[in-house]
């Protein structure tokens, strides 16, 4: 064994160590090394295991890991009615991810009733939180006037704010927008920009929209 795999080794003692002292951000990060597979072989159930006990302590990370794993069936048998419970804990704890996902579950009635509403208010919350998907799903409720009034302006605003962090359906629902003059002032300049910009990204949509300029 090289000095630098009995370092890694030394490294994961210490942490599993202090982990075991009840450290919850130690916990996760034990948890996280076992998921991920840094340092050690990938284990899901010890990585369960030990998100479990941070997720206990109200380690906000760890109960939207454990929401995957639950997703996934990954070191634990799969459940999405406890993926959406850890999703909804960690939403709770302020967890940006955890709130765009629990989102996600209302909106597909994934382990939870499905209620647009509820998935429009953790979107929002999400998306206040600067989380580039959820802008892209709000925009995509007042554009279609899901549960709110239908605003274009508004849909603009939060499909330019995902635009800008490179998600592409909103940067192909932004080219629209721009196309047709819905909550901005039409631009023909700016439309084939940030379609081309979507279908860089290799979104389905602007791919084809892109091939209908191009002939």
């Amino acid at each position: 064994m090289s000095d630098k795999e009995k370092n890694k080794e030394v490294t994961l003692q210490d942490l599993l160590v202090l982990a075991e002292g009840g450290q919850s951000r130690i916990q996760h990060a034990v948890g996280f090394y076992y998921e991920k597979g840094l340092y050690t072989d990938i284990d899901y159930q010890q990585a369960a295991q030990w998100y479990e006990k941070a997720a206990a302590q109200g380690n906000d990370e760890s109960q939207t890991r454990l929401g995957f794993l639950y997703a996934q069936g990954k070191g634990v048998a799969q459940d999405y009615v406890k993926a959406a419970h850890y999703f909804q804990l960690g939403a709770k704890g302020g967890n940006s991810n955890a709130q765009y996902n629990l989102a996600r579950c209302y909106e597909t009635g994934t382990g939870v009733k499905e209620d647009a509403g509820k998935a429009l208010e953790w979107y929002l919350k999400s998306a206040k939180q600067e989380d580039p998907r959820s802008m892209c799903c709000v925009g995509n409720y007042y554009m279609q006037g899901i549960c709110v009034d239908q605003d274009y302006k508004k849909a603009f605003q939060w499909f330019e704010k995902a635009a800008q962090k490179d998600i592409p359906a909103a940067q192909y629902n932004l080219a629209i927008l721009y196309q047709y003059g819905c909550g901005v002032e039409k631009d023909l300049d700016k439309y084939p920009f940030w379609m081309t910009k979507a279908a860089q990204r290799k979104f389905p949509m602007a791919v084809e929209a892109l091939k209908e300029m191009e002939n």
